[in-house]
């Protein structure tokens, strides 16, 4: 068996096993990617794709997230994340953790189990909507929008970067650890938007479309002189732009990642019941050594 890296130079060699969604992330900043081959040119056996997230519950601690995982048995899954975990050892990783529908009992799973993690049922803090959906709530009617809410395409990319880096000085990324590192053309520039004042860019709600056509939430925030109302602007601005552009069915993601996307998804949907998934979490120890919960 063989391992071999993924990179933006050879991503397009396994197009066909790998999920365009997670895909598209290969070569950003946290993002790794392995293949396990039986031989050199023979096809992969498995795919598995982490991101290196700094946990701020845990001290900043960095947590692997593996936001894709296929293997053709559960010893070429295990072989993978065997793999995965001896590049972690050098990231100061002190948790190792994956989702996936709880529907499923498959060979990741198996690997999963067999590589020494701990799989339990959970509550999906994800929820994916549809324009449609997101219509209905915003009622009947166009809005009033206040003028300082605006696209960031109205934005000259110097304002954009000061933005930016506004919201990193508040200590605010999102669900994106990257966030300095991404161009202003990976978020969606019609639906993605800002409150100003005097030319001073305070806040952001960001979009980015993924290669399958959905719409993710990746950053909501809003800081002095913007108020709560700018923030509840900017969502009635998305959602407005939301259906001007895309067809009723297309799906909305919004995973919660901080205190302003959980109350903006508790406002959303105060009656809604999170999906039951499928985690696997290995824990290990602040000075490296593997250790279960």
């Amino acid at each position: 068996m063989e391992i071999q890296t993924i990179t933006e130079e050879n991503v397009a060699e396994y197009r066909e096993i790998l999920d365009p969604d997670a895909a598209e992330n290969i070569g950003r900043k946290y993002y790794r990617a392995l293949a396990l081959h039986a031989d050199p040119d023979a096809s992969p056996q498995g795919v598995l794709i982490w991101k290196l997230v700094h946990d701020p519950q845990r001290g900043r601690k960095t947590t692997a997230w593996i936001t894709w995982f296929t293997a053709a048995d559960p010893k070429a899954g295990k072989l993978l994340l065997a793999e995965c975990e001896k590049e972690l050892a050098g990231e100061d990783v002190i948790r190792v953790c994956c989702e996936w529908p709880g529907d499923r009992q498959d060979i990741e799973a198996l690997a999963f189990a067999e590589a020494g993690f701990i799989l339990k049922e959970t509550k999906n803090r994800e929820r994916i909507v549809t324009v449609d959906e997101l219509s209905k709530l915003a009622g009947k009617g166009k809005p009033e929008l206040s003028p300082n809410i605006v696209s960031i395409d109205q934005l000259m990319l110097r304002q954009f970067q000061k933005g930016i880096m506004n919201c990193l000085f508040h200590g605010r990324a999102g669900a994106l650890e990257d966030l300095d590192t991404l161009p202003v053309g990976w978020f969606q520039p019609k639906v993605s938007c800002c409150v100003q004042s005097k030319g001073q860019v305070n806040g952001f709600l960001l979009f980015h479309e993924t290669p399958s056509g959905k719409l993710a939430v990746k950053l909501l925030f809003a800081c002095k002189p913007a108020t709560n109302q700018d923030l509840l602007g900017m969502i009635r601005f998305a959602i407005m732009r939301v259906q001007e552009n895309y067809p009723p069915q297309t799906q909305v993601v919004i995973r919660p990642y901080d205190e302003a996307t959980d109350a903006f998804v508790r406002k959303l949907f105060p009656n809604a019941e999170n999906q039951m998934i499928l985690e696997a979490t290995k824990e290990g120890s602040e000075d490296g050594a593997e250790r279960q919960r």
